[in-house]
């Protein structure tokens, strides 16, 4: 009797053991969000002219750019960049971030490349309307 026992106590522990090891990896993996920098952004359409307002996290506080349906234009916390080019500057006061975006039929399309909790981020967006981003998705804007 105590042979079973013991076999129970052993295995509830290796269980135990099993448990708060998964545990821990799920909150190291869900950390990873939390370390994200923050920013606020505000986009607005107007005849195909994007503007866009940095409110918190970048070097720039305004920017403006003409596109085209499809046209993709990439915008990191120094302003205009390439998709594929990563900043080498680290400047602990901005957020580290790099997404592109896309004009279409619907609205806006984003696609968050680093620095961002989302991948893909679209929504309508008309004339004169305006959307705040930040690093986990769309937000409220106060106009």
């Amino acid at each position: 009797m105590k042979k079973s026992k013991i076999k129970k106590t052993i295995q509830f522990l290796l269980f135990t053991v099993f448990i708060v090891g998964v545990g821990t990896h799920m909150f190291a993996q869900e950390n990873q969000s939390t370390d994200l920098k923050d920013f606020e952004i505000i986009i607005e359409q107007a005849d195909r002219v994007i503007k866009m307002k940095c409110v918190k996290g970048c070097a720039w506080n305004e920017l403006s750019f003409g596109i085209t349906y499809y046209d993709t234009k990439s915008v990191d916390e120094f302003g205009m960049t390439e998709t594929n080019k990563n900043s080498s500057i680290i400047d602990e006061n901005l957020a580290n971030f790099l997404f592109s975006l896309k004009i279409t039929i619907n609205g806006i399309k984003l696609e968050g490349v680093e620095g961002t909790a989302w991948t893909d981020l679209s929504f309508p967006l008309s004339k004169k309307d305006k959307q705040k981003i930040n690093q986990f998705g769309m937000s409220l804007t106060k106009d």
